[in-house]
């Protein structure tokens, strides 16, 4: 579990003891919002190191949540991610 003080900047996702215990929701709605503010290569680059640490990519709200209550609604797509990142 995540304390209050663990993320300090999006940079803070990029710390090897998330890696495997993130969640990133299929569609990705943080990242072209980032596009916007940081551009799209620093944001490819930030992405492609986040898809280094094995995040739980999943569908819809409804396995986020039974992701994070311990239950088994994981889905792993990273493949299309991983595609489109150029990893």
């Amino acid at each position: 579990m995540a304390a209050a003080g663990d993320f300090k900047s999006w940079d803070s996702l990029l710390d090897e003891k998330w890696r495997g215990k993130l969640l990133l929701e299929v569609r990705g709605l943080p990242f072209p919002i980032l596009a916007e503010a940081w551009g799209e290569d620093r944001t490819f680059t930030f992405l492609k190191k986040l898809l280094t640490l094995d995040p739980v990519i999943i569908r819809g709200a409804t396995p986020e949540m039974e992701a994070l209550g311990g239950r088994a609604g994981r889905h792993r797509h990273r493949q299309l991610y991983r595609t489109r990142a150029g990893v």
